[in-house]
C-alpha cells in the first residue's frame, strides 16, 4: 500500500496530462460527426427560417404599390431615443428582441423594418447568399441616411462593399462602398470603427502604394496624435518599402520611431530605427545616423539593453575617424556622447561583476601628430606673411619689445666687404 502524508513521505505531485490526450482518433472522428451535425442539421436551417420569416415581414410592409408610396411619402425619421411601444405579437420572430447597434440607444430595435432588413442581411451574409445579402444592405442604407443615423449607415455600406467584392462587381462600385463606410464612421466620431473600414479597404485593394496611401488619408483625417498615429506611420511606411519606394517608407519609418519614442513606446521604436538605420548609412548623411544610433543608444539603455546600447554609442563615437566624415561636432554635443557612454560603460561593468568574460570595449582614440598646429583664442594668430618671418599680434594681446639693432660691422671687416661688392660686376 502507498504510504500516507502522516507516515512522512511526500504526496506526488499530480501529473499535468495535455487536454485531450487520452482521447483516440475515433474519438476525434466522432466529435467532429457531433460538430458537422449541429452546423448542418440544427444552426443552418435554423438560420435560413429565420431568413424567410424576416422576408415575410419585409414583404409585408414594403413590397407593393401602396407600401412604396406609403414609404417614399410619409416615412418620418426615427427619433434617437427609439420607439416606446410594444412589439405586436407577430412582427417578431420568436427568437429575440435585442438591438441590431447601440449606437443611438434603443434606435432599431429588431422589431422595426430597419432591425429586421439589416439582420436578414447578416443572416444571408452568414450562408454565404451575398447577392441577396446584398440587396438587403442596399435597401437599408437609405433608411439610416434618412434618420441621420451615420454609423448604421457606415456599417450597411461596409457590408453592401464586401458582398459586391466577394460578388466580383466592379471595382470602383464596392470602393465607392467602403469609401462611404469610412466618411460616415468619421461622421459618427467612431475612430476604431473606420480604421476597421480601412484595413478591409486594405485587403481588398492588393496595392502597397495606394494602401500606403490611403492610411496617411486616414492619419490627416484623424487628430489622434497617440498610439494609433504611429502604428499608421509605421503600417505605411512598410507598405511604401513594399512597393519599391524605400526613401518615403524610410522617412515613415522615422516619423513612427519618433512618435513610439514621445508616447514612451521605447522598444517600439527602437526597432522603428533599426529598421531604417542601414538604409541611410551608405548616403553619407551624418548629422541624421549620428541622431539614430545616439538615440537607439539611449533607448536600449533604458530598455536594460546595455550591450546594445555600447554597440550604438561605439558605432557612433567611431565614426569620427573615418576619413570620409567631413563634420565639425560641437564640443559640447561631444561630451554629452562621452559623458553618456561613459555612465553605460559604468553601469555595463557594475553589472559584470566579477564575471570571466572579457570587459573590453573597441573604442577608436584619435591620434594627433606632430604637425598639428592647435591655436586657443589667447595666442597670437598667424599673419599671411607668416612665410617672411613677419608676425602680427592677436587684438588684445600685449605688443613684443621691440628687436635689438644689427650689430655695426668694423672697419676691418667693412673693406673687404666694399671690395668684394665692387668686383662684383667684374666678368667672369
Amino acid at each position: 500500500p502507498a504510504e500516507s502524508p502522516a507516515d512522512g513521505a511526500a504526496p506526488a505531485a499530480p501529473a499535468t496530462a495535455t487536454p485531450g490526450a487520452r482521447l483516440t482518433k475515433e474519438d476525434l472522428d466522432s466529435l467532429a460527426q457531433v460538430a458537422a451535425d449541429v452546423v448542418t442539421k440544427s444552426a443552418v436551417p435554423w438560420m435560413e427560417n429565420q431568413v424567410q420569416q424576416l422576408e415575410s415581414q419585409i414583404s409585408q410592409s414594403r413590397k407593393g404599390l401602396k407600401n412604396q408610396l406609403k414609404y417614399m411619402l410619409w416615412r418620418k425619421p426615427r427619433e434617437s431615443t427609439g420607439s416606446s411601444s410594444h412589439p405586436p405579437a407577430t412582427a417578431a420572430p420568436s427568437y429575440s428582441t435585442e438591438q441590431v447597434s447601440q449606437d443611438n440607444g434603443t434606435m432599431y430595435p429588431l422589431h422595426t423594418v430597419e432591425g429586421q432588413m439589416r439582420l436578414a442581411g447578416d443572416l444571408a451574409f452568414l450562408l454565404r447568399d451575398y447577392e441577396t445579402a446584398s440587396s438587403y444592405y442596399r435597401n437599408v442604407v437609405s433608411d439610416f441616411k434618412q434618420d441621420r443615423s451615420w454609423k448604421h449607415t457606415a456599417g450597411a455600406y461596409e457590408m453592401w462593399g464586401l458582398c459586391m467584392y466577394i460578388t466580383g462587381t466592379s471595382r470602383s462600385e464596392w470602393m465607392n462602398c467602403m469609401d462611404q463606410a469610412y466618411d460616415h464612421y468619421l461622421k459618427a466620431m467612431s475612430g476604431r470603427h473606420a480604421m476597421r473600414s480601412v484595413a478591409l479597404h486594405q485587403a481588398m485593394v492588393c496595392d502597397y502604394k495606394e494602401a500606403a496611401a490611403r492610411l496617411m488619408k486616414v492619419n490627416g483625417d484623424m487628430t489622434d496624435t497617440g498610439l494609433r498615429s504611429a502604428l499608421i506611420l509605421e503600417q505605411a511606411g512598410q507598405l511604401y518599402c513594399q512597393a519599391g519606394s524605400s526613401r518615403k517608407g524610410s522617412f515613415h519609418l522615422v516619423l513612427a520611431g519618433h512618435t513610439f519614442n514621445k508616447l514612451g513606446f521605447k522598444r517600439l521604436a527602437l526597432c522603428s530605427y533599426q529598421a531604417v538605420v542601414n538604409q541611410y548609412g551608405p548616403k553619407q548623411w551624418f548629422h541624421i545616423t549620428d541622431h539614430f544610433h545616439f538615440t537607439m543608444a539611449r533607448q536600449a539603455f533604458g530598455l536594460g539593453l546595455l550591450p546594445e546600447s555600447m554597440s550604438h554609442f561605439l558605432t557612433l563615437l567611431n565614426s569620427f575617424t573615418v576619413a570620409d566624415k567631413r563634420i565639425s561636432i560641437q564640443a559640447d554635443r561631444e561630451a554629452t556622447y562621452l559623458k553618456e557612454f561613459l555612465y553605460v560603460v559604468k553601469n555595463w561593468m557594475e553589472k559584470s561583476g566579477a564575471a570571466k568574460a572579457p570587459r573590453a570595449v573597441d573604442l577608436r582614440l584619435p591620434c594627433i601628430g606632430s604637425d598639428i598646429l592647435v591655436l586657443l583664442p589667447a595666442d597670437t594668430a598667424a599673419s599671411p606673411q607668416s612665410a617672411s618671418g613677419e608676425s602680427r599680434s592677436a587684438p588684445g594681446a600685449v605688443p613684443p619689445p621691440p628687436p635689438p639693432p644689427p650689430p655695426q660691422p668694423s672697419a676691418a671687416v667693412a673693406a673687404p666687404a666694399a671690395d668684394a661688392a665692387g668686383h662684383s660686376e667684374a666678368p667672369v
